[in-house]
């Protein structure tokens, strides 16, 4: 089975987007992205400081140039390039319990 490819995973926290993307990426040999891991500053000497938009838009801009690709993530607004160039969003709708 061929996937479309690159995916977009995007939903609330919790929601098995993780999980998702994990076996996606194991099971089709296509590496995975995290959004946190652009969001937020790796070198902040504390959590919950974001990192420059300019720095995030860089990173993001070179994960997009890739052909396969799974992003995920609960973000927005400075997508628009992954969404523009995704073969395939998906929105994981999960039961809060």
């Amino acid at each position: 089975m061929l996937l479309p490819l690159p995916p977009t995973l995007r939903s609330r926290s919790g929601s098995g987007k993780s999980y998702a993307t994990r076996t996606l990426s194991a099971t089709f040999n296509i590496p995975a992205y995290d959004l946190d891991e652009l969001f937020w500053d790796p070198q902040a000497s504390t959590y919950g400081v974001r990192a420059a938009p300019t720095v995030r838009g860089r990173h993001l801009a070179l994960i997009v140039q890739r052909e396969t690709r799974i992003i995920e993530g609960v973000y927005y607004g400075w997508l628009s390039p992954s969404f523009a160039q995704a073969d395939s969003i998906f929105l994981l709708v999960g039961v809060k319990i």
